[in-house]
């Protein structure tokens, strides 16, 4: 359980972010094949609406720090409700179901 997730943008991180309703600040391991965290962290902040990203060239402790004070601060209930809606209507199964369903 968590109030805000600080963390790469592998696939499995995201859907486990949407499927749990966490907002987070996404840091893309930059040597990914094909740049996929990136673009992966670029869905969740533009289309779920789900939190923030910073390249890691780009991200220092200062600039963390603010992020995480603005988003606690105004940030996480508009960034809930918004991966809340996107999880609601979304086509597919939520992981946890794939998940389970093949135990």
């Amino acid at each position: 359980i968590a109030d805000l997730a600080i963390t790469r943008g592998g696939a499995g991180t995201i859907a486990e972010l949407i499927d749990n309703e966490v907002p987070a600040i996404l840091i893309p391991f930059p040597h990914a094949a094909e740049n996929h965290q990136f673009n992966n962290s670029l869905h969740f902040a533009q289309v779920v609406g789900g939190g923030e990203v910073y390249p890691e060239k780009d991200l220092d402790g200062k600039k963390l720090a603010a992020t995480i004070e603005t988003m606690l601060q105004n940030g996480l209930a508009e960034h809930k409700e918004k991966i809340q809606h996107y999880k609601n209507h979304r086509e597919g199964k939520p992981l946890s179901e794939i998940i389970l369903g093949e135990l």
